[in-house]
């Protein structure tokens, strides 16, 4: 696990889907664990297209939610990957339906 890539990846989702509730809460829940002395993405090589910054954003979002908890960090984080990774496809599809906006046939009622 890198966590340099999981906090580059997620800040690059956060900086790009401002006005998304959910990335807001995220932004929210990493902030107080930031510091000064943070290093943040280089928004010129991600990728957010591929599957890594999603699936970083939400290893990103459990580890947050456990510091804020006192959890160990590292006890079933390969559980957290399996989950990401086997519901990047559903996360996809539900971008691409609000990107398609309410007058998209293939919008959900």
């Amino acid at each position: 696990m890198q966590l340099a890539d999981l906090i580059a990846g997620t800040a690059v989702a956060v900086a790009a889907n401002q006005g998304d509730e959910s990335y807001r809460q995220l932004a929210e829940a990493i902030q107080p664990h930031l510091s000064d002395e943070c290093i943040l993405a280089d928004f010129d090589i991600i990728d957010l297209a591929g599957d890594e910054a999603p699936v970083n954003m939400l290893v990103l979002e459990a580890l947050a939610d456990r510091a804020d908890r006192g959890m160990d960090s590292l006890i079933g984080m390969e559980a957290v990957y399996a989950m990401a990774k086997a519901t990047l496809p559903e996360f996809r599809r539900q971008v691409a339906s609000k990107e398609q906006g309410p007058a998209s046939p293939q919008r959900l009622p």
